[in-house]
């Protein structure tokens, strides 16, 4: 817990959400969304390039976003706990955007939420910038 498989995509992405974060290191692929309140507006937080989703544990923990927002964060290709992509040719930020879009799409799309981006350094800006014109 928590990876979401993307076959279409050859990777195993790593997310977490709240109530609670957990950066974990089990291999199970089974989707395990967090529960997201439709009364509050959902934030993807996107790290930046050297680090992964653990730099948003403080974010997770804070109460004043634990009791305003959904949040969720994922760790980006070559980043933290996700897997499965091999380093052949070009590694761009409109890759991992669209990763990001298609995990968010698997796991919430049934619950039509809107999602606001937070991103932190030149990568994870980036990335937001592909995210919000795809």
């Amino acid at each position: 817990m928590p990876f979401l498989h993307l076959p279409e995509r050859g990777v195993n992405q790593y997310y977490c959400t709240n109530p609670t974060w957990h950066y974990s290191t089990s291999l199970s692929t089974a989707p395990i969304p967090g529960v997201l309140d439709p009364s509050k507006p959902t934030l993807f937080l996107i790290h930046c390039g050297g680090s992964s989703s653990a730099a948003q544990q403080r974010q997770f923990h804070d109460e004043r976003f634990k009791s305003t927002f959904n949040m969720i964060a994922m760790d980006a290709s070559f980043h933290g706990w996700t897997t499965g992509l091999q380093r052949e040719g070009k590694y761009t930020v409109e890759e991992v955007a669209t990763n990001f879009w298609m995990a968010i799409h698997k796991l919430y799309a049934p619950q039509r939420i809107k999602v606001s981006l937070l991103a932190e350094g030149h990568f994870g800006a980036n990335c937001a910038s592909w995210m919000a014109v795809s």
